[in-house]
């Protein structure tokens, strides 16, 4: 059983459920950028440490690479944080943007 890949998994889960939770505090469009941002980590985090645990406990018998399944709950964190930042970073533009123009127009 590897216990940093379901430590990492409850992590993940409840922190899911925490920002599901207080979804309605976050009032500004860049709070809710931010909002969608970690939600989207979490939630790939989540799918990356559940699908190694069900790889190594379910699929892989031989436990000869104990060193990869230890430090995944690393390099699960630096895929999501990849994906997250990619998606963190259009969307801050796109907010930024869209509030850009929604305060330059003008009554004639």
């Amino acid at each position: 059983m590897n216990f940093p890949t379901i430590i990492c998994s409850l992590f993940a889960l409840f922190s899911l459920i925490t920002l599901f939770v207080y979804k309605n505090s976050f009032n500004t469009p860049y709070l809710t950028s931010l909002y969608r941002g970690a939600f989207l980590f979490f939630t790939v985090y989540l799918i990356i440490q559940v699908s190694v645990f069900i790889r190594w406990e379910f699929f892989i018998e031989d436990g000869a690479s104990d060193t990869a399944r230890n430090y995944s709950f690393i390099t699960g964190a630096v895929f999501a944080l990849f994906f997250t930042l990619l998606f963190l970073v259009i969307d801050l533009f796109r907010t930024y943007f869209k509030n850009k123009t929604l305060n330059n127009t003008t009554i004639h």
